[in-house]
């Protein structure tokens, strides 16, 4: 497995602490990541070839959501090759960007989907269909920073 820590870029260094990216290409069997309490919440994006599953909830993950303060260790269960990348954000980030009380996700996840301000659906499609992972956290990045001005504007 790949682990990488990355610095947030500047324009969202604010509400973004770090980046996280887990990756695997040759795994042919099942993989359980450990997933510690932390106390940041963040955004997830995940590439797996049968969907990331959520232990001891045993849910099935979208594609991109937010989780929230992990209080309980968790394992995410992946089978096959497989890519996350994790924008770990500063709790106020939820409510002020997303308009989700962070509490009520503590160890707990919202589906952005659910979110109308963003069409999720084609933007999954537009990061799943980036070669690379530099180019899908751009795009990530973008969204963030679309998000920003998009509350800025209406301060």
């Amino acid at each position: 497995m790949d682990h990488q820590k990355l610095r947030a870029p500047e324009c969202i260094s604010l509400f973004v602490k770090d980046i996280w990216i887990y990756k695997e290409d040759t795994v042919n069997g099942q993989v359980n990541l450990p997933f510690f309490a932390d106390g940041y919440p963040g955004l997830l994006f995940q590439q797996t070839k049968e969907g990331l599953l959520i232990k001891p909830h045993g849910k099935l993950m979208p594609l991109s959501f937010l989780y929230g303060q992990t209080i309980q260790p968790i394992e995410m269960q992946l089978t096959g090759p497989y890519l996350l990348i994790i924008f770990r954000l500063y709790p106020f980030v939820f409510k002020s960007f997303f308009n989700v009380d962070p509490q009520s996700i503590n160890d707990g996840c919202y589906d952005l989907t659910s979110f109308r301000e963003i069409d999720m659906a084609s933007f999954n499609d537009r990061l799943l269909a980036y070669r690379t992972v530099d180019e899908k956290i751009e795009a990530i990045t973008q969204l963030l920073s679309s998000l920003l001005a998009q509350k800025k504007a209406k301060a």
